[in-house]
């Protein structure tokens, strides 16, 4: 019976060792792909900085992707952060002095407008909710809760973000997300296009039911540095004919905060 006790206590052991070290592993290759985040990482390359061998490399990866902590291109074969990852990231993301830098601006656009207002942040392809303050003119429960983090492109907040961009970056990330788009069933590129264009002309987004049913959103881009824009500010109303036919002013207002919050940044 001794005999027996010892060498379940010896197996035991050697499990528990086991799955450390798959645990010291998985996070080594999140921390790689990371870091090299959005170019993303080819399996040959992930097992190479990591030193773990392909096969094992390609089984941890592969529980990766099953969980959303990570995802492979299509085209390009390439293994990057997942949406899961990205969500968690967001979640951490309303600690940051970031967040905090603008929380001040979206209480006084909250304020101000009386609209639920928030805070978006680009992570690679991925577009994540990180803050929110409420208006005096309700809630939108089913809408922009902080953490949620979705495809960039199809909302307000990332036609707000695209529109800085360059059109060659813009074409890669909606490619990535064009059978998702589809899927959807939602949007179209072209309308996302469109959006862009209307965006960069205006200097604000609209969105009045054309991505989120019932929700309309006036958007503003934060801009830290020309040609660099990873944040945008978004005021949401399930009332679309006074959002609609104030956009303008409240887009003014939005404006102006973000221009403050721009100017922080550069500073901090």
């Amino acid at each position: 019976m001794a005999a027996v006790a010892s060498q379940n206590r010896s197996q035991s052991k050697t499990e528990a060792a086991r799955g450390t070290q798959c645990l010291d592993r998985a996070i080594s290759i999140l921390l790689e792909l990371a870091e090299q985040s959005p170019i993303g990482q080819r399996l040959v390359d992930i097992a190479e900085a990591t030193h773990v061998s392909r096969p094992t490399a390609h089984r941890i990866l592969k529980k990766l992707s099953d969980s959303g902590l990570v995802v492979q291109e299509r085209g390009t074969h390439r293994y990057k952060i997942g949406p899961l990852g990205h969500r968690l990231d967001a979640l951490d993301a309303r600690g940051t002095r970031f967040v905090e830098t603008c929380r001040p601006g979206l209480e006084r656009i909250a304020a101000e407008t009386g609209l639920t207002t928030l805070l978006g942040t680009r992570n690679g392809r991925f577009c994540a909710c990180v803050a929110r303050v409420d208006g005096a003119e309700g809630d939108h429960p089913a809408f922009g809760k902080p953490g949620t983090s979705g495809i960039l492109g199809p909302t307000a907040l990332g036609v707000a973000i695209l529109s800085q961009l360059r059109d060659e970056q813009v074409e890669d990330i909606l490619f990535e997300h064009e059978w998702t788009i589809a899927y959807l069933g939602h949007a179209t590129l072209q309308l996302i296009w469109t959006k862009i264009r209307e965006t960069r002309v205006n200097g604000y987004s609209l969105s009045s039911s054309d991505f989120v049913d019932g929700v309309t959103s006036v958007a503003v881009p934060i801009v830290a540095r020309p040609g660099h824009c990873h944040a945008s500010v978004a005021v949401v109303s399930s009332q679309p004919g006074s959002l609609v036919a104030n956009a303008a002013a409240v887009a003014a207002i939005l404006a102006r905060e973000t221009k403050l919050i721009g100017a922080e940044l550069q500073l901090a």
